[in-house]
């Protein structure tokens, strides 16, 4: 039968005869299931079990089915069903069961073989009923069965079975009297703790452990937590540390200050555990004359202890106000100690506890103190909360003396206050010197685009160097955080055509190299061509850090046109700097530009730039010229490696084995490697495509790192016809890692190493293949 399917058995009935016959017809699928499951077991259908517990679920919502299909579940449980049969009958009881299927339920609570089943289905039956059978079948039971009823009864938190709970700690088996023991402290209440306080007196196992637990329970089990003497009575014996340190814990969550003693106590204790409890004690008794108390006690704590209360003092909490304003006082005096522990613990609690009264004694340690000191006091004043702190800040600011100013201005930094830039910007215009570039600092941060026009004039109007390097580092700053669609650098062209003096104009060209944003590079290229050789000093130097390579052309043309040596270095070398950029330019055109500027220059450092720049690029053009310099003894190693990245870049590598990882050995990683993956046989090869024809007269296989793997024979052919390779140009027997191949210079396209020996166990390897040109010696 398929038990989810009840109109399959009825689909030719009439509907009328289907309405009279579908609860007669739901009964006997029902019993047809139920006797499947009387005599279930492991793994077989499980189908007659689904239609049960649907109809269980059915069933909750109406009063009626649910009794009457729990009597029929229950009514199972008396026969002689299988003990999965009656699991599942348990469970599902526990789901609709009532007082009514306690006759059925009452002989399985005694069976050890059952016991735990019938105590599940009882856990959701509240009542007398449910409790007496409980209690009849701990009377009827020893041992195992008798614990677990016990446990039972505890957690209905029923105080009725307080008496029956009682008589059983005495009882000759530990585990039983342990669970009665548990069970009164689960239930909770006062006649609980008139038990559990006798159980003390009589020293039973575990009795204060339970009394703990008992007064957590307390609040669920009378509507009001245990009291701190309730608690106190525990801290106050003679037990063992770990329960006087959660009676004290306890204690302290009354919130009640008769704590404070022993509190105390453990704040001069040497055990650490103790101490590290008052510590946290300290952070939960907020009141006034708790906080008070601690203050009084720190004088007499060793400084690092001192640190501590104060660092506990000043956790973000919500305690009352005069506790706030003693543990303020209190680190106001700890900041004059003479304990650095002490002083810098203060000026930490400052940055919780601080007022804007706070303001000028932390600018002042800021500014005379070093070290641990002065970052704590410079993070008080960065974090400080409050009223007006940044007005406080900015007030004092008019008067502070000038290290103190400078301090208060990195506070205004560090707390990001956007409504402090006027002020900052006045005090960056005129007063203290100190002041000014404090102020300057800070701008760099703060400001934004209507500070870049004063900061631009501050800039053409100082005549102090040191202004200058201020207003131009905050100009910097504040430009590169603008977005490119508010033009950043205007002002600063702006103020470069409208000054005539050379200093000024050199000025604004420092901002505009460092900014590097587009809007800068036209009146940049046009300082190169001013007659102040102070302009176009700086002109170039701007140009000389652009970050792309757009003022090349420009930087190329004045160092042809200059007559001036040191102009003309500083053009080229700029020059080969931007060459070594990513470029649109033809790499022909590119060439061309390096080899000019080779012309305008002898410098060895500028050939190296030249070097590396061709590097970066790839074909016969720039092969050709990297190989200029392979004669060169100060230049031949730049120039082989220049030679080999610009190889690489054509190359294209080949194999008979191991074909996907043939351009690992072109690579230029030593820790990779293309291999056979298979022991060495004659004809195996590996193949290099140069692109186009080249004059080589050597080759290098590396593979130091598999020391075994060199080829025990080879020939090579050079080649520019696929199907034609002709006569080896060499041939030879290795017999270490490195295999340097050298031959008379011959001109070919395709390179080809045929493997022609044989080795037991061994690949066929290369780490790194180097090709050597015409000019170049072998190395490795």
């Amino acid at each position: 039968m398929q038990y989810g399917s009840i109109g399959k058995r009825v689909i030719t009935l009439t509907l009328a005869a289907v309405l009279l016959v579908l609860p007669a017809l739901a009964d006997e699928v029902l019993e047809e299931a139920l006797n499947k499951i009387q005599y279930y077991k492991l793994g077989q259908d499980g189908a007659p079990m689904e239609y049960v517990i649907g109809r269980v679920l059915e069933a909750q919502a109406c009063p009626g089915t649910r009794a009457a299909l729990a009597d029929r579940l229950a009514r199972v449980l008396a026969t002689d069903s299988s003990f999965e049969c009656k699991k599942f009958i348990c469970r599902q009881l526990y789901i609709i069961g009532s007082e009514a299927q306690l006759p059925a339920l009452k002989p399985l609570l005694t069976d050890p073989d059952y016991t735990s089943l019938a105590r599940y289905a009882l856990k959701n039956m509240p009542g007398e009923a449910a409790t007496g059978a409980l209690l009849e079948a701990a009377a009827a039971t020893t041992g195992p069965v008798l614990v677990g009823i016990i446990n039972d009864l505890g957690e209905r938190h029923d105080p009725a079975v307080l008496p029956m709970l009682a008589t059983r700690l005495d009882d000759r088996d530990a585990q039983v009297a342990l669970a009665a023991l548990n069970g009164i402290a689960e239930i909770s209440g006062t006649e609980a703790l008139r038990l559990l306080r006798q159980a003390l007196a009589k020293k039973r196992p575990n009795a204060p452990q339970a009394y703990l637990a008992c007064l957590e329970n307390m609040e669920r089990a009378t509507g009001t937590p245990a009291t701190s003497a309730q608690y106190a009575f525990l801290y106050n014996g003679r037990y063992s540390d770990p329960i006087r340190m959660a009676a004290l814990s306890g204690m302290v969550g009354t919130g009640r200050q008769s704590a404070l003693p022993a509190v105390l106590d453990a704040l001069r204790a040497e055990d650490m555990r103790w101490y590290r409890l008052g510590l946290g004690c300290v952070r939960r008794l907020t009141q006034a004359k708790a906080t008070r108390t601690f203050v009084n006690l720190l004088a007499n704590l060793s400084p690092e202890r001192q640190a501590d209360v104060l660092t506990a003092l000043a956790d973000p909490r919500t305690p009352e106000r005069g506790a706030l304003d003693s543990a303020r006082k209190a680190a106001l005096r700890a900041i004059k100690s003479g304990d650095t522990v002490v002083r810098v613990a203060g000026l930490r609690a400052l940055a919780h506890l601080g007022t804007g009264d706070t303001v000028a004694v932390l600018a002042n340690v800021a500014a005379v103190r070093e070290g641990e000191a002065r970052t704590a006091a410079r993070n008080a004043l960065a974090t400080l909360r409050g009223a007006d702190i940044n007005g406080i800040i900015l007030a004092r600011l008019e008067t502070a003396p000038p290290r103190e100013a400078g301090e208060l201005v990195r506070a205004l930094s560090a707390r990001h206050a956007v409504e402090a830039v006027p002020a900052l910007l006045k005090h960056a215009e005129a007063g203290r010197l100190e002041t000014r570039i404090a102020a300057l600092g800070a701008l760099g941060t703060l400001a934004g685009k209507n500070e870049m026009k004063p900061l631009a004039k501050l800039l053409l109007q100082t005549d102090n160097d040191a202004i200058r390097n201020a207003t131009r580092g905050a100009l910097v700053s504040v430009a590169r955080r603008l977005p490119a669609d508010q033009d950043p650098v205007i002002e600063i062209v702006q103020a470069a055509q409208a000054s005539t003096i050379p200093q000024q104009v050199a000025s604004c060209f420092s901002v505009l190299g460092a900014v590097g944003a587009p809007g800068g590079l036209p009146v940049l290229c046009e300082g190169l061509a001013s007659p102040d050789a102070t302009i176009r000093r700086a002109a170039l130097e701007a140009l000389g850090v652009w970050p792309t390579g757009a003022p090349l052309d420009a930087l190329f043309q004045f160092a042809k046109s200059t007559g001036d040596k040191a102009e003309r270095a500083a053009a080229v070398t700029g020059c080969v700097r931007m060459a070594r950029m990513p470029s649109q330019r033809p790499v022909e055109r590119m060439v061309a530009l390096l080899a000019d500027l080779l012309k305008l220059s002898d410098d060895p450092v500028i050939e190296r730039g030249v070097l590396s720049a061709l590097s970066g690029l790839k074909g016969p053009d720039a092969l050709a010229l990297a190989s200029t310099f392979l004669g060169d003894q100060a230049l031949a190693s730049d120039a082989a490696v220049a030679v080999e990245k610009i190889r690489k870049k054509d190359y294209v590598a080949t194999a008979s084995h191991g074909n996907n990882a043939a351009a690992k050995a072109l690579d230029g990683d030593m820790r990779t490697r293309w291999t056979t993956g298979a022991v060495q046989t004659p004809g195996q090869w590996f193949q290099v495509d140069q692109g186009y024809a080249r004059e080589i007269r050597g080759i290098v296989l590396n593979t130091t790192p598999s020391k075994g793997d060199y080829p025990r024979g080879y020939e090579v052919f050079v080649f520019n016809d696929p199907k034609d390779m002709g006569k080896a140009v060499a041939t030879g027997t290795p017999d270490s890692p490195v295999t340097k191949i050298i031959f008379a210079p011959v001109r070919g396209r395709y390179i080809r190493i045929v493997q022609t020996g044989s080795v037991d166990n061994l690949f066929w390897s290369i780490h790194e293949l180097r090709l050597m040109g015409a000019m170049e010696k072998a190395k490795p």
